[in-house]
């Protein structure tokens, strides 16, 4: 597969569709590494990519070579003697389209799996957590009726407030106190019930 030219600069989104680019994405380490170089500023190397996500330098660099093949990070130019390749990402947001129902169930599951585990990470700790923080996090669930035209328009002003964060990725950017946050929207319509 011949590799996509990627923009100098990141975009705010990247917007997939491509089964076989979901499918890429659907291991718990790639999350992890999409995760560090989406969300921060930072370049990180293949040795630092590995220590965020337990694995060997050249596993990381693995992942990192396929997760290049489907456009979701580059190789930034080295300084120095070349030894050392940061990579970065290549928009500070990702946006998957389902696809087919396979493929969209193993990313939607690596996805989950990912979000439970580090919801109970926070379980555990809640108690040592600052009252404002136990007071802010949490899950909100709700039910309600909507036409899809009200779910998308929900959904975009969702996202429109999110983005207004977004450039706090570089650490200059972030206020005192500021600390990574998981928001997830998950909207599945539901079954109309019988009458």
């Amino acid at each position: 597969m011949a590799k996509r030219k990627l923009p100098k600069t990141r975009a705010d989104e990247l917007r997939i569709e491509d089964p076989r680019a979901i499918r890429a994405l659907a291991h718990p380490a790639r999350l992890v590494i999409i995760d560090a170089l989406f969300t921060g500023e930072e370049e990180l190397t293949a040795t630092q990519c590995a220590a965020l996500t337990g694995l060997t330098a050249s596993a990381a660099s693995y992942h990192l070579r396929a997760l290049e093949r489907w456009g979701f990070v580059e190789r930034v130019v080295a300084d120095g003697d070349g030894r050392e390749r940061p990579w970065r990402g290549v928009a500070r947001a990702l946006n998957v389209n389902t696809g087919p129902a396979a493929v969209s169930d193993l990313l939607r599951d690596t996805l989950l799996d990912r979000d439970r585990k580090e919801l109970r990470t926070f379980a555990v700790g809640e108690e040592a957590e600052p009252p404002e923080w136990r007071e802010a996090a949490g899950i909100t669930s709700s039910k309600i009726w909507l036409t899809a035209a009200e779910t998308a328009e929900l959904t975009a002003l969702w996202r429109a407030h999110v983005q207004q964060f977004r450039s706090r990725s570089h650490p200059a950017e972030r206020p005192s106190g500021a600390r990574p946050v998981r928001l997830s929207l998950f909207i599945a319509p539901l079954p109309t019930p019988p009458s």
